[in-house]
């Protein structure tokens, strides 16, 4: 799935979408800002759950979860050795707990780490007792890792397991993935013109999408319980909603989208991807108090992640709390310290605001960073206008 893209307050909504439980791929008002210093200045109350109509059914691996989530979080801030840690510990408390091993393969993946992951799992899938995680892993990593190779590896585990809605799940985080990547084509060709490539693209994405519902239907039908078949069916239906031209089916789309998030949360509490999806899902949606309060939990979950940050920051602007707005992105700006681009954000947010020295000294920070920031040029013009400073404008 494609990473948190960077809000801009200026821009058009872009994605933010995370990557959901295995590696893949909140409902309060306004004034439910958590007054903590790791979610932003000038706050007074903690955010509650959503609330769905749904019967919650209490989580058989708790327990794990709680070490997923944790490694997740650490994941997401790059603390990737942490996470990796936090996985392994996991795995010893199941060795057949398949999202521990996919977060596992991922993250080993994701730090180039490749063969290491595959001499690991040949060795366990060789050992006596091997689970059927291991085994499948082990195929898995023995292919050249292209998205049709991977996924005949997990056709294959769900037919030799009929009744675990886990494979069901990975085969839709690979269809996912691969619809993700057809929709960046699709918009790139749309962007060049190249009509025929953008209705192949397109083509592509439909059917990947198909297949990724269709896993998700049949994972809920083997465990309707499992809060990653809302997550899975949320993300299911965000992309669809890229793929729509018309503004009300598009929010038809992303409102089906935020419905499932909220009931993977309501489940589990603790799921980060599911809590920052939702904040994505209700901000393309139009609805910015759910985004910010989706935001904000996630946040809490991983308060050193600075795409959070920023996608707080852009909800808390078209909401006009500019000052708030301008902590966000300025605590994102400390999270990724050779990024121009939210300290480019935190100005808007301080010029928003009428505080003007503040915004110049972020557009002045920002061209340190990359002082081929034009932008922060004519940004900086603007608010030495607005001050008087002509001359200097």
């Amino acid at each position: 799935m494609r990473a948190m893209a960077r809000a801009t307050p200026s821009a058009a909504p872009a994605r933010r979408r995370a990557r959901p439980g295995a590696g893949v791929l909140a409902r309060v008002g306004v004034a439910g800002l958590a007054c903590l210093g790791v979610v932003a200045s000038g706050c007074s109350s903690t955010p509650s759950r959503p609330s769905v109509s749904a019967p919650v059914v209490p989580l058989r691996d708790a327990g794990l979860r709680a070490r997923l989530s944790k490694g997740d979080a650490a994941r997401r801030e790059g603390r990737l050795d942490e996470a990796l840690a936090d996985y392994e510990q996991a795995l010893a408390a199941d060795p057949a707990h398949l999202p521990s091993h996919m977060r596992l393969v991922e993250t080993l993946l994701s730090t180039g780490r490749r063969s290491v992951a595959r001499d690991r799992y040949r060795a366990r899938a060789a050992a006596p007792g091997a689970t059927q995680a291991e085994r499948v892993m082990a195929a898995r990593l023995d292919t050249d890792g292209s998205p049709a190779a991977v996924r005949t590896v997990y056709v294959a585990a769900a037919k030799a397991a009929p009744n675990d809605p886990w494979w069901r799940l990975a085969l839709a985080e690979v269809d996912l993935g691969a619809a993700d990547r057809f929709i960046h084509a699709y918009d790139d060709a749309r962007q060049s013109g190249d009509r025929p490539r953008a209705a192949e693209t397109l083509d592509l994405a439909r059917r990947a999408l198909s297949r990724a519902n269709s896993a998700v239907e049949n994972a809920t039908k083997r465990d309707p319980s499992l809060p990653e078949t809302h997550l899975y069916r949320g993300l299911v239906r965000a992309l669809e909603g890229d793929l729509l031209a018309g503004a009300s089916g598009r929010e038809a789309a992303f409102r089906s989208a935020m419905e499932a998030f909220e009931r993977a949360v309501a489940a589990d509490p603790g799921m980060l991807d599911a809590w920052a999806n939702l904040g994505d899902a209700a901000q393309r949606a139009g609805d910015a108090e759910i985004a910010l309060s989706a935001y904000l939990s996630a946040i809490r979950l991983a308060p050193n992640d600075p795409d959070l940050r920023e996608g707080a920051g852009l909800v808390l602007f078209g909401l006009e709390r500019h000052v708030d707005a301008a902590a966000q992105y300025t605590e994102a700006a400390r999270l990724r310290p050779r990024d121009a681009a939210p300290l480019l954000n935190a100005g808007d947010g301080w010029a928003a605001a009428d505080r003007f020295e503040e915004a110049l000294a972020a557009y002045d920070e920002a061209l340190v960073r990359d002082p081929s920031a034009v932008e922060a040029h004519a940004k900086r013009g603007a608010v030495l206008e607005r001050m008087g400073r002509l001359g200097e404008a």
